[in-house]
């Protein structure tokens, strides 16, 4: 969530500094050197000298955007330092909370009152209004787009202005604003490969062809970056085919680019996940890679223990030993963040050829019935053939499943953005609604849109409703402009004092899946981010919705 609290303990906790390549690039050699300085102090925590430093960077290069965006964040966390460290080592109390927002805003009025003096005694330097978008551009971002508009009109090739402006189009739901935004920034400053990335991404839910086109020119242009890296990730994520999922996974396999460690890491894990399901030696073969590449990595010393023992088991199963099988199976231990659907499947098949069918339907229908798969579907099917079931007395049990660990949604009554009407929860009973708390500005959310919009569509007209709560009000003008420029069909609503804590509200996107009976049957759930997981969400409203069915007839 962007709450003052929560950005302030982020940027505290993880020293992070929001920049782009063309600072790194372009700043002057004594503004880099000052840069470094301040950069040195935060690190040591003397925040008093980092915010120092980086204004005597900007002193030096009045345009170096990274040193603007380091002295604001740098001189808010100095105002806030000790609130801020009190608040983050517990629950903050409502006191606490008013100090630090009151601690805040005057940090942020006399950053406000310095750049504005800046700007006046500067009225040619692009910068100083580019920091003062930059400065407003969450509280205000009306506020923001005037400034950026106003650093362009002294410098038409400010790139970063027109980069921060396709990001509040893109808020406003202004998609072409966006891209021919990014396209000024793209030419403005041609060696940024961010600014090639962002235009590449801001195309792949609009034309798949261009967004390839652009990612393979990341790609080749920049070949060390992590945009490349990051790039071919995004294309075997979206990838439909999984011939060429796997073409780009064996290409990100192939980068040893220092920079692209964080998105191999991640693609390997995709790619092993498919080798897993389809070719185990080839998945051995890639986790006893990333052991030699990473001895100190325990994730893939586990995965390669556990690959190591399916194929034993695999194996075991074949010689008709599903005992033995068993056996080599309870040894594994896997990360607790990592499910593996594989695992259950040989667990199952174990079970049921040493003659527990009945443990084997159980273990299939409790996976099922929390995360459905295509794949379980199919053998908890089977399974329950084999014990005398018919498919609509297997579905009878994972609905029976379903309700026993459901539990009743909070009611909240809500304004909405379009017709401004307060609505309810009571009002969607009887239908399957997908509860989304999101914000404009949230990219996540964003880019969730396309795959959660898509589950509309395909069961809008059989009573599945998409109700998206914005829980950022001051950016309440963006909502519906974005839910037109994106095509989407979700019912907007404002958020109130309660909704956001009476349903533990972490980040966002956050979202729940409430049951026309109003229970909430699946949630918090992970982000959906990609065709596998639209594919989970669409077997869970199809379910909700057969029952709903059901239960009428």
């Amino acid at each position: 969530m962007k709450t003052m609290l929560t950005a302030i303990a982020i940027l505290m906790l993880s020293g992070v500094v929001f920049a782009t390549a063309q600072d790194a690039t372009q700043a002057t050699a004594s503004a880099k050197t000052a840069f470094a300085q301040g950069e040195a102090a935060r690190k040591t925590g003397d925040l008093k000298a980092a915010v120092k430093d980086y204004r005597r960077a900007i002193e030096l290069d009045p345009a170096y955007t990274e040193a603007h965006e380091a002295y604001i964040r740098a001189s808010q966390d100095a105002a806030t330092h000790d609130l801020s460290s009190t608040a983050i080592s517990g629950k903050p109390s409502a006191e606490q909370e008013a100090q630090l927002k009151k601690k805040t805003d005057e940090a942020n009025a006399q950053l406000q009152a310095e750049y504005t003096k800046w700007s006046e005694e500067h009225p040619k330097v692009a910068g100083y209004q580019w920091a003062l978008g930059f400065l407003n551009d969450y509280k205000d971002p009306e506020a923001a787009i005037g400034f950026y508009q106003s650093a362009l009109k002294i410098d038409p090739k400010f790139a970063r202005a027109y980069f921060m402006l396709s990001t509040l189009d893109e808020a406003r739901g202004n998609l072409t604003g966006m891209r021919e935004d990014l396209h000024k920034a793209v030419e403005a400053d041609p060696d940024d490969v961010d600014y090639l990335y962002y235009y590449a991404e801001a195309f792949r839910n609009f034309d798949r062809t261009e967004c390839t086109r652009l990612s393979l020119e990341v790609v080749h242009r920049f070949p060390a970056s992590s945009r490349a890296a990051q790039a071919i990730y995004w294309l075997a994520t979206d990838a439909p085919a999984e011939s060429d999922k796997l073409r780009y996974l064996e290409m990100l396999r192939d980068d040893q680019a220092p920079d692209a460690k964080s998105w191999r890491d991640n693609g390997m894990l995709m790619l092993f996940d498919i080798y897993q399901r389809t070719d185990r030696a080839r998945a051995l073969a890639l986790a006893q890679e990333m052991v030699k590449a990473g001895p100190e990595d325990a994730m893939w010393h586990s995965l390669s223990s556990y690959t190591q023992a399916m194929v034993v088991a695999a194996q075991l199963l074949k010689d008709g030993k599903p005992h033995d099988a068993l056996n080599a199976l309870s040894k594994i231990t896997l990360p607790k963040w990592y499910h593996s659907t594989q695992l259950l499947l040989m667990r199952s098949r174990a079970l049921n050829a040493s003659g527990k069918k009945q443990d084997a339907y159980e273990a299939l229908l409790e996976a099922y019935a929390s995360t459905p798969t295509d794949e379980t579907h199919s053998l908890l099917i089977q399974y329950g053939q084999e014990l005398g079931k018919n498919d609509g007395q297997v579905d009878t049990d994972v609905r029976q499943l379903q309700v026993k660990n459901s539990r009743p949604a909070v009611p909240f009554s809500l304004p909405d953005y379009a017709s401004h009407n307060k609505m309810s929860l009571a009002d969607f009973h009887g239908h399957v609604i997908l509860l989304n708390f999101w914000y404009p500005e949230c990219g996540p959310c964003r880019g969730e849109f396309p795959y959660i919009q898509a589950v509309l569509d395909k069961y809008k007209n059989q009573g599945f409703e998409i109700v998206a709560v914005n829980v950022e009000p001051e950016e309440g003008a963006f909502v519906m402009p974005l839910l037109k420029g994106f095509k989407l069909g979700f019912i907007p609503l404002e958020r109130d004092d309660h909704i956001v804590s009476d349903y533990h509200v972490r980040a966002e996107p956050t979202n729940f899946l409430i049951g026309a009976d109003g229970r909430i049957y699946f949630g918090p759930m992970s982000r959906i981010q990609s065709p596998e997981d639209q594919r989970t969400l669409e077997l869970q409203v199809g379910a909700l919705l057969q029952a709903r069915h059901n239960e009428a007839e």
